[in-house]
């Protein structure tokens, strides 16, 4: 802090005489007390900061205003710190209002004028000494006094480290204060009008922050208050929580780029706001030293937002390609391997294969009449005798709540109808029936410990996949699931329906589906980071609730999609018309919107896609 005395003495000055270094005097009533006298105060200027940098510590402009009852009394031009002395008298309170390195409006005639003057201030770090300010009361006695008057920076001290522990491949490309205060109010605790980009850090700094050092910035004082009280979530402080004051509140822009090493490659860029806590507070306080540490999530660059942009970033993960006539292919970056499963003199269609933690369940068509269930431990290595595994057609493969389930609208146990296939390991598989003769299963749903059958006309639940209950009826739903704490089902693409249920699939609410009427079929889909991905034979579309559908367009023109989704990250596989051909390419995205390729399979690769799992 940078200290100034004022002495006071009981040498006696009369007269309204102006004497150097003042620049400003008013002749002061003393009619009220005959007892007042008049004494110099003499003001002294030092410095007691911590080390700092050079520009920290230098005055320039040093001004002081007195001011008594409201009212001024004199100013002092104390220059670089030089000396200066006031007539003041005794038995009287006062008040000063010093500043340095500042160019302000002098003569304010009152104390309401001062506190409300604001001065332009540099929002990067100021050259030729910081901006100061400091304001008090005191009092006069004949006997000698100090009053101490502690000049402040009105900016704060950032510290600002990266924490790379988990993103040891990140690369800071650039570091700056964005939405800096460009003026500030001296006197009163300053909230901005106006702001600009601030400090940035140098070339050499951000060589220092990529070796894991310290680097330092300089902001003007902002202080917006505690926007967020009841928050204690650092995601939820966003623009969009603070609509009005958000163009007004500091922050810290970090990009740099990810090489890939661990899945993510690209441009990324950190933002968050400045404040007294991680959640709810924003005020950037001056004269105040502060710790930020960037620490990069790997699981966070799988939920993009304002906090987190990945617009530039992609994911280079390990997939499997599952395809015609019993072919799956494995890539990772430049390891490919293709293999093929056989049956007899049939090669089996992939038709879906679910990734759990029990491991991996492959659905093939093996003929007309039968369909095989294959396991695999990683995805990459089957079992390739089907003997074990054949069985009635089967559709729509389900894993949850420890349970799996395969839909089979075309089987029939004993006359009863409709009929499933269940199994708890994936291996081992038991034909079983609903006990209801009406409606055949075309989709089924897991969630909140329900399981949840839709057939071309009824709904039944069941809490063990075994016994089931008529929930609701007729209402053809060939495609369901469970998110946000509610069932939906929708209806068939293009009718415009769709039904939620939010207790279990015991009572339904008609709603509206903007779905295309250009889609057929729902062929398949994935959820992950709030947003649902559902392929047709033609399309790819994207809703965050579920209801309210959009096109894909960065994959129109595509067609026959697959998708998954694992880690924050959704793959794609596609086919696409290319040099007089379709071939099979292979996207990553974090939103659904903005998708990277990172794979391609010409025509003599014969690669095919009629399923896509993340593995790994």
């Amino acid at each position: 802090m940078l200290a100034v005395s004022a002495a006071v003495g009981l040498q006696a000055v009369t007269g309204c005489v102006k004497t150097e270094p003042g620049i400003w005097k008013s002749p002061e009533s003393a009619t009220d007390s005959p007892d007042r006298k008049k004494v110099s105060v003499v003001f002294k200027p030092y410095i007691g900061y911590p080390e700092v940098k050079a520009a920290d510590n230098t005055v320039r402009n040093l001004l002081v205003s007195i001011y008594s009852e409201g009212s001024l009394v004199e100013e002092l031009n104390l220059g670089n710190g030089g000396e200066g002395s006031a007539e003041l008298y005794t038995g009287k309170e006062y008040t000063y209002y010093a500043s340095a390195n500042l160019t302000r409006s002098t003569g304010l005639k009152t104390e309401a004028e001062i506190e409300a003057v604001r001065v332009p201030v540099n929002p990067s770090e100021p050259s030729g000494g910081f901006p100061m300010a400091a304001a008090g009361d005191f009092s006069v006695s004949e006997d000698d006094a100090t009053v101490d008057i502690m000049l402040e920076r009105l900016y704060s001290k950032i510290r600002f480290s990266v924490d790379f522990a988990e993103t040891q491949d990140l690369d800071i490309s650039s570091v700056r204060i964005k939405q800096a205060a460009a003026s500030v109010t001296p006197f009163t605790r300053s909230r901005v009008v106006s702001v600009s980009d601030g400090d940035a850090a140098t070339a050499s700094e951000i060589i220092t922050l990529n070796s894991a050092g310290q680097i330092e910035f300089y902001v003007p004082e902002n202080c917006q208050g505690v926007l967020l009280p009841s928050n204690t979530d650092p995601s939820q402080k966003i623009p969009d929580n603070i609509l009005s004051n958000a163009h007004l509140c500091t922050y810290i822009e970090v990009k740099g780029s990810l090489a890939g090493e661990q899945i993510y490659a690209g441009e990324v860029t950190y933002r968050f706001y400045l404040g007294q806590d991680a959640a709810s507070d924003f005020n950037v306080i001056r004269n105040t030293e502060n710790t930020v540490t960037l620490v990069p999530s790997r699981d966070a660059l799988g939920s993009p937002s304002w906090q987190i942009d990945t617009d530039k970033l992609y994911a280079e993960v390990p997939f499997v390609l599952f395809g015609d006539d019993g072919w799956y292919s494995y890539q990772y970056r430049d390891e490919f391997i293709r293999k093929q499963l056989r049956y007899s003199d049939y090669d089996p269609q992939w038709k879906k294969v679910l990734r759990t933690e029990k491991g991996y369940v492959g659905l093939c068509e093996v003929s007309k009449i039968a369909d095989a269930m294959l396991f695999s431990a990683d995805g990459r290595e089957w079992d390739l005798e089907l003997e074990d595994y054949l069985f009635g057609q089967a559709e729509k493969l389900l894993y949850g709540g420890g349970v799996f389930i395969a839909t089979a609208p075309k089987m029939s146990i004993s006359g009863k109808d409709p009929g499933y296939y269940m199994s708890t390991d994936g291996k081992d598989w038991n034909r079983r029936t609903t006990g209801y003769k009406k409606g055949s299963p075309i989709s089924a749903a897991y969630g909140d410990g329900t399981f949840l059958l839709c057939g071309n006309t009824y709904v039944w639940t069941s809490t063990d996949a075994k016994s089931w209950n008529f929930a609701f009826g007729p209402a053809e739903m060939p495609f369901a699931t469970f998110t946000d704490g509610k069932f939906t089902g929708l209806m068939e693409p293009g009718k415009g329906k769709a039904y939620t249920s939010s207790d279990k699939g015991k009572t339904w609410t008609k709603q509206t589906c903007t779905f295309d009427a250009d889609a057929s079929s729902y062929e398949d889909y994935a959820y992950g980071n709030g947003i649902h991905l559902m392929c047709t034979d033609t399309h790819l579309f994207r809703s965050s609730d579920c209801l309210t559908w959009q096109r894909v367009t960065a994959l129109s023109g595509c067609t026959d999609f697959c998708v998954d989704f694992r880690d924050g990250v959704f793959i794609v596989a596609y086919k696409k018309s290319t040099g007089g051909g379709k071939f099979t390419f292979v996207s990553t995205s974090f939103n659904g919107y903005d998708w990277t390729e990172i794979a391609s399979y010409d025509g003599d690769e014969g690669v095919t896609a009629n399923d896509i799992c993340i593995v790994g």
